[in-house]
């Protein structure tokens, strides 16, 4: 019978007898237990910020994320207009972002267009894989569905991603104390701002590849429309973390529309250095993390 209340994971595994890392010889397959009958659906699924994670085994997740887009693109009540293939490329560029971020490796995309594939539909399919061809999966695997019953005269998609992530490799709370929180990119949005894929002042995603790859770096997020200011936040609140600023030129309530930047922890600044010379986009620190206030008064520091 379904759990109508569903058991956290950590209860799960002490429950079968698995140690914090698997270290019994029984295998945590949750998704062998949900077709059972045994947990229900909600038991698998964990919120990491904007991903949603469902753990199919111990250490092996399926991460969601998805985007959408409207009112963006050639169709005649579009409130800015733009190419097509530039609006389905920084549509899938969102879910990408946070899948790579989290440590992820993207599985398959979905593509939901509210227009006619042919032409628009088939430009933005083409935007999307030129995203997915950038971040180095030319082959991954996409499925789209357009409006072909209704003539529609304002553009809308959306475009989800599918990853996959071991418990190991992912990173969404694995930030330190001491490590320096830095931005690489400027928070840019239309239609204040032309974007475009070729700006040297938007993070391309081989900066993020970048960044992710050097061994000090350690948790990462996308900027998205609500700024750099909320998502070093969320850095702070996964890692249990304070933080405290340092002035810079950036803008933190910015939207960064199309997540045009990133924000970053890193050990050092050895390791900014470093980032600083094969990174394109510009590199900025904005502050660093401190122990929590509420972990320093448990323990009675001034």
């Amino acid at each position: 019978m379904f759990q109508e209340t569903p058991e956290p994971l950590q209860f799960l595994r002490k429950k079968a007898g698995v140690g914090q890392f698997g270290d019994s010889c029984y295998c945590m397959d949750y998704l062998r237990q949900f077709w059972n009958g045994e947990l229900a659906a909600a038991a698998l699924s964990e919120q990491l910020r904007d991903l949603t994670a469902v753990w199919i085994e111990e250490d092996l997740a399926l991460l969601v994320a998805f985007d959408s887009n409207g009112g963006i693109g050639n169709k005649p009540r579009d409130v800015i207009a733009m190419d097509p293939w530039v609006t389905g490329y920084f549509t899938a560029r969102v879910p990408m972002l946070e899948i790579l971020c989290a440590g992820g490796r993207p599985l398959m995309m979905i593509g939901s267009f509210s227009v006619e594939m042919d032409p628009i539909g088939e430009a933005l399919r083409l935007g999307i894989q030129a995203l997915a061809r950038e971040a180095g999966f030319p082959e991954l695997p996409m499925r789209t569905r357009s409006e072909e019953n209704v003539a529609t005269v304002q553009s809308g998609l959306g475009v989800a991603i599918i990853g996959v992530v071991s418990r190991p490799e992912l990173r969404v709370g694995s930030s330190r104390v001491g490590d320096l929180v830095a931005v690489s990119g400027i928070p840019k949005d239309g239609p204040w701002f032309h974007i475009a894929p070729e700006d040297p002042e938007i993070l391309s995603i081989q900066d993020l590849l970048c960044v992710r790859r050097h061994e000090a770096v350690h948790d990462m997020v996308p900027v998205g429309s609500r700024g750099i200011a909320f998502e070093r936040g969320e850095l702070s609140r996964t890692g249990g973390l304070e933080f405290r600023g340092r002035n810079s030129m950036l803008l933190e309530d910015q939207s960064a529309g199309p997540s045009s930047c990133v924000v970053f922890s890193v050990a050092g600044p050895e390791a900014i250095e470093e980032l600083s010379h094969s990174v394109r986009a510009p590199l900025t620190v904005i502050g660093e993390f401190t122990e929590s206030l509420a972990l320093r008064a448990a323990a009675g520091a001034p």
